[in-house]
C-alpha cells in the first residue's frame, strides 16, 4: 500500500498477535519504498517496535533515514525477535519517525511476522543428503542444529510412508542409531523447540525427510579376458592374471558386504603375420623407406599385441636424358617453347621414370615490342640468321629498315625447313617536347582521360614531376610508362591547374610548364 505521511510523526501500523510460543525466534519485517521523485525531499525513517499488551517494550528497531533512488528501488528492513518466558500475546507497531510535507511518502509491502526455525542438518553415517542406501542393519544418524531457541529440546521421528510420522520413544538426543528390521525403505526427521514447548506442534520445526533403503549387496557375474602377462583388478583391488573363476568382496565402511563379484577371466592369444612388400624409390611401406626386414608390435583387433614381420624391397628409379627439336607451333610432351624440361613417366617395373630433354624449338627470333619512330629517323629490323625470308612487301633481305610508322612482319625457314614469324607496330611521332598536352579530362568517358606524352617512350630514364599551385608534389614517375591519371594516391584531384617539369636524363636541359585538369 501507499503511505502519505501526516505533518506529525505518527504510527502508521499496529497488529495485536495471539498465540506465541515462549523461547521461539520469530522476525518482524517489510520491504519499503521512498516513494519520491526527486532528491532533496523529506526521508521516511521508521522505528519497528514489539510490546507486551501493556505497553512494555520488548524490542525495537529504527531503519534511520530510507534514502531516495532514482530508479526507486524496494528496500527490506526489519529485526528478529524471542519471546520471553510465559509471553503468547504482543503488540507490533510501525512509527514514521520524519514529519510530513516535501517527501517521506513511502510504499509498504510485504509486512512479516512469522516464526525463525534452526538450520537442521541430518547426515547418515557421515555422509549428507536426503536419501541413503545402506547394507548394514545398523544405521546411524546425526543431525547439525543451528542455534536459534534459548535452550533446544528434540524429539526423533519415524514414518513407513513419508507422510503420518510417530515419535521414537526416548530419541531426544542429536544422533540417533536405528537397527532396521528387514530389507526396505524407512522415513526419519528431527522435531526441535524450546525446551517445554516439543508437545506443541505450532512450537516446533522439523528437519528434512531422510529417507534410508536397506539395500541387499550388489552382485555381478562378469566374463573378460586379458592379454598375455596383463593383469585384470578386481573391484576390491585384488589383482589377477591366469585364466580361471575368481569370486571377490567389497565391504563398505561399516564392515557389511556391499558388491559380491563373480569374474570369469580367459587368456587371449598373440597374433603373428609376415608381409612380403617391393615398393618404387621415393616411396614408403608402412613407414620404411629402405629395403630390409623389419618386426613391428602393434596392436591386434583382440586388444592383445600382434607381432609382425615385414620383408621390404625398394625398387630404383629410371633416368633419362635426351635432346631433341621441333618446329614453332609443334610440341613435345606438351612443351613449344625452347629449354630444359624433366618429365616423370612410368617405367616398366611401374615406378617412376625421370626424362630430362633439353628442347629447341625453331626457328627461335623476335621483332620486340613495339617501338616509337621519331621523324626523320629510322630502325633496322634484325630477326636473326635464318635460311630465308619474306617480308611484308616482298623483300627476302636478313634485316629491313622502317622509315615510316605502320605495321610491319617477317616470316622467316631455318635449315631445318621450320619456319616462323612475327609482326611489330611501329609509331611515327615527332619527338620533341614541344608538344606536351596543356590540359585533359580525367571523366572516365575513355577519351583523353591520362595526360599522354608519346615521346617520353623513348626516354625510359626520364624523370616527371606535377605540383599544384602551392608547390605540393602530387605525380613523380621514372619513366613515363603510365600516362597520370589525374590522381594522387589513388584519389582524384580538384580540377585546376599543376605545374610539370620533365628530366630526359639526355643531358639536355629540363621542360616545365603547366597542365590543365578539366572535370
Amino acid at each position: 500500500m501507499l503511505i502519505n505521511a501526516s505533518y506529525q510523526p505518527s504510527d502508521f501500523f499496529v497488529q495485536t498477535v495471539n498465540g506465541l510460543c515462549d523461547g521461539t525466534t520469530y522476525e518482524f519485517a517489510a520491504w519499503i519504498l521512498n516513494m519520491f521523485a526527486a532528491s532533496g525531499g523529506i526521508n521516511p525513517n521508521i522505528t519497528f517496535t514489539i510490546e507486551k499488551t501493556d505497553g512494555t517494550v520488548l524490542k525495537s528497531y529504527s531503519t534511520g533515514d530510507i534514502t531516495f533512488f532514482n530508479p526507486a528501488k524496494w528496500g527490506r528492513y526489519g529485526f528478529f525477535f524471542t519471546t520471553p518466558v510465559g509471553v503468547s500475546t504482543v503488540v507490533l507497531r510501525m512509527h514514521n519517525n520524519a514529519p510530513g510535507g516535501g517527501g517521506n511518502d513511502l510504499g509498504l509491502d510485504d509486512i512479516t511476522f512469522s516464526p525463525s526455525g534452526p538450520e537442521i542438518d541430518l547426515a547418515t553415517n557421515g555422509v549428507n543428503g536426503d536419501v541413503a542406501h545402506v547394507l548394514c542393519s545398523k544405521t546411524n544418524i546425526s543431525a547439525k542444529v543451528a542455534t536459534c531457541y534459548i535452550k533446544n529440546a528434540y524429539q526423533w521421528q519415524t514414518s513407513a510412508d513419508g507422510a503420518n510420522w510417530a515419535d521414537l520413544p526416548g530419541a531426544t538426543g542429536l544422533n540417533l542409531t536405528v537397527n532396521l528390521p528387514a530389507i526396505g525403505s524407512y522415513y526419519y526427521r528431527l522435531n526441535v523447540a524450546q525446551d517445554g514447548n516439543m508437545q506443541n506442534a505450532t512450537c516446533r520445526s522439523h528437519s528434512n525427510t531422510l529417507n534410508v533403503i536397506y539395500d541387499l549387496p550388489t552382485a555381478s557375474n562378469i566374463s573378460a579376458a586379458i592379454c598375455p602377462g596383463s593383469k585384470y583388478m578386481l573391484p576390491s583391488g585384488r589383482a589377477v592374471s591366469a585364466a580361471g573363476t575368481f569370486r571377490d568382496t567389497v565391504r563398505n565402511k561399516g564392515g557389511c558386504d556391499s558388491l559380491i563379484t563373480l569374474l570369469d577371466l580367459s587368456i587371449k592369444p598373440k597374433a603373428y603375420s609376415t608381409l612380403t612388400a617391393a615398393i618404387c624409390e621415393g616411396d614408403n611401406y608402412l613407414g620404411y623407406t629402405k629395403t630390409g626386414t623389419y618386426t613391428d608390435i602393434l596392436t591386434a583387433a583382440n586388444g592383445c599385441d600382434s607381432i609382425r614381420t615385414l620383408n621390404l624391397t625398394i625398387k630404383k628409379k629410371a633416368y633419362t636424358t635426351l635432346s631433341t627439336a621441333i618446329c614453332r607451333g609443334d610440341t613435345y610432351h606438351g612443351h613449344n617453347k625452347s629449354g630444359i624440361y624433366t618429365d616423370t613417366l612410368t617405367a616398366a617395373n611401374g615406378c617412376d621414370s625421370l626424362v630430362t630433354t633439353t628442347l629447341t624449338v625453331a626457328p627461335d627470333f623476335d621483332l620486340g615490342p613495339d617501338k616509337i619512330l621519331c621523324f626523320s629517323d629510322s630502325i633496322i629490323l634484325r630477326p636473326g640468321l635464318f635460311k630465308s625470308y619474306l617480308w611484308q612487301d616482298g623483300s627476302t633481305t636478313p634485316f629491313y629498315t622502317v622509315k615510316t610508322g605502320g605495321v610491319y612482319w617477317v616470316k622467316v625457314t631455318d635449315e631445318n625447313g621450320c619456319t616462323g614469324a612475327d609482326t611489330v607496330a611501329i609509331k611515327e611521332i615527332n619527338c620533341s617536347l614541344t608538344k606536351i598536352p596543356n590540359a585533359f579530362t580525367p571523366n572516365g568517358d575513355g577519351i583523353n582521360d591520362t595526360w599522354n606524352i608519346d615521346v617520353l617512350q623513348i626516354y625510359p630514364q626520364c624523370t616527371v614531376f606535377i605540383y599544384t599551385r602551392w608547390g605540393q608534389l602530387v605525380f613523380k614517375s621514372d619513366g613515363y610508362t603510365k600516362p597520370w591519371d589525374g590522381r594522387n594516391n589513388g584519389k582524384d584531384l580538384p580540377a585546376g591547374t599543376y605545374y610539370y617539369m620533365i628530366d630526359l636524363k639526355d643531358g639536355s636541359p629540363r621542360v616545365s610548364g603547366y597542365v590543365t585538369v578539366i572535370r
